[in-house]
């Protein structure tokens, strides 16, 4: 602020306060009352003398100024604020339902029964189990050793609870199934002063999943990964490996490349990464998807492409952010996430696996976990972040997330919708189902069942669920646990 900025300023606001005075008179004013000329004036000391209304105490149309009454006011609510704050605890006014309880569409005419609070039993032999897949009425399963050098393959009977083999498979970087057999993925060791972010890959190990013995093994040193991909993905009877622009198909039987075939990858982003195309295996068929809403099918016996499509209709007209197909028994299930203000929604599109049109379709506005049942049931577990206004954050409020699910038959009718809940504050957002359970991570980890019969399991952090019919298996911290449904 200049000095001439500074004066047009001073003489605007004493001639509100004060019409009659000019900001000379009144800079005049001031200055005779501050500076008196002590040379000229001799007066004595005067102790606790009243002072000058003029020269020291605001004019009466000052103190009745709207500014000087808001900040009266404000001092006033930040000291009632001020006591608040230490006298109240700090809890947050519920946003979000205190339980997690069902509702019901209007036309069922089922009742919901009372809780029900279950209690899950370890499964002796599966401790730190770390990959799992469920083949029938057995749990396939992947344990870590104590000291996390090695690694077992382990088979278990759900039905009579009894381990059928195990089976030592060294140390591998991840495994996938199909019914038949598991293969386990190995790359290889870096050295602690190589700076790679990126896995090398060594090999293949195939196990057969009834016996547990090895079928055979095969060097991917020459495979190149592609940074954020899922690069091996299992295909009917064959293991697909991803690469940009290419497709390699090797036989799960025999360990042998069966075929290789080419695709055009959309263009990167602008920061140099592309999210990789989405694969889904429907009968003797492999679907590619991708971010541009083009699909590329092939004949998995010969890798010949058969027939292409456009899914830009399951997008919302929205390119989406990510992508994911699920077959199931009316077609294929497609996922997409797409930018919804200022966050991610999740969009379930059903569409003819021939044309790409969309049968049905059901939009969030949040993020979803979705499960999605050999049945064809589905099970979305809605997630959103809870944010404290700024001034209860600037008050050391926390925000929360808080879960809520919707649970839909092969049609995309609702079975069942939950309201929102706050989740505890660790572990992920889990969810299972299929025709007769779902379940999800609530404010604790709950099931329901068709007619909204809530279930409670008790039960340390869930980090991955499954349903086998009416046993429900929970992957929780260095144990697998299992509990039987009503």
């Amino acid at each position: 602020m200049t000095d001439n900025d500074f004066r047009q300023f001073n003489g605007a606001f004493d001639a509100a306060m004060e019409p009659d005075a000019t900001f000379t008179e009144r800079l005049q004013q001031r200055m005779e009352a501050g500076t008196p000329n002590r040379a000229a004036t001799d007066r004595p000391t005067v102790i606790a003398s009243p002072p000058s209304q003029r020269e020291h105490v605001p004019s009466a149309a000052r103190r009745s100024h709207p500014l000087f009454i808001a900040a009266a006011v404000l001092v006033v609510i930040a000291l009632a604020a001020a006591s608040i704050v230490q006298l109240a605890p700090r809890v947050l006014e519920p946003q979000y339902a205190s339980q997690s309880l069902a509702t019901l569409p209007a036309d069922t005419g089922l009742t919901p029964g009372p809780d029900v609070a279950l209690y899950p039993a370890p499964i002796p032999g599966l401790e730190r189990e770390s990959y799992s897949y469920v083949h029938g009425d057995n749990l396939i399963a992947v344990t870590d050793s104590k000291d996390l050098e090695t690694q077992q393959l382990v088979s278990f009977d759900l039905a009579t609870n009894q381990m059928i083999w195990q089976q030592d498979v060294g140390r591998m970087m991840y495994f996938i199934f199909n019914d038949d057999v598991a293969i386990g993925i190995a790359s290889q060791e870096i050295g602690s002063a190589e700076v790679n972010s990126m896995p090398v890959l060594s090999e293949m190990v195939a196990f057969d999943m009834q016996t547990g013995e090895e079928m055979w093994s095969r060097s991917i040193a020459d495979w190149q990964v592609v940074e954020g991909w899922e690069t091996i993905e299992m295909a009917g009877d064959v293991a697909i490996f991803l690469e940009a622009g290419t497709l390699t198909a090797v036989d799960t039987t025999t360990g042998k490349t069966r075929w290789q075939a080419d695709y055009k990858l959309v263009a990167p982003e602008a920061d140099g990464f592309t999210q990789p195309p989405a694969l889904a295996q429907i009968g003797t068929e492999l679907y590619l998807a991708q971010m541009d809403g083009s699909v590329d099918v092939f004949d998995l016996t010969s890798g010949t492409q058969v027939k292409e499509f456009d899914l830009s209709a399951a997008f919302r007209d929205v390119e989406p952010v990510s992508v994911m197909m699920e077959p199931v028994p009316a077609g294929l299930l497609v996922i997409s996430d797409t930018l919804v203000g200022p966050g991610i929604g999740t969009t379930l599109s059903l569409v003819d696996p021939q044309n790409g049109d969309v049968k049905w379709q059901r939009s969030f506005d949040q993020s979803g976990v979705v499960n999605v049942s050999p049945d064809g049931a589905i099970a979305v577990a809605l997630h959103t972040w809870e944010s404290p206004p700024l001034l209860m954050r600037l008050l050391g409020r926390e925000g929360h997330s808080t879960s809520a699910l919707t649970w839909l038959n092969a049609e995309g009718d609702v079975i069942l919708e939950t309201d929102r809940v706050r989740m505890p504050d660790m572990g992920p957002l889990v969810v299972a189902a299929n025709n007769d359970y779902a379940c999800y991570t609530a404010d604790s980890f709950v099931c329901f069942d068709r007619a909204g019969t809530r279930y409670t399991i008790d039960s340390a952090v869930t980090w991955d669920a499954d349903l086998v019919g009416d046993t429900l298996v929970l992957f929780s911290d260095l144990m697998v646990l299992r509990v039987e449904l009503p």
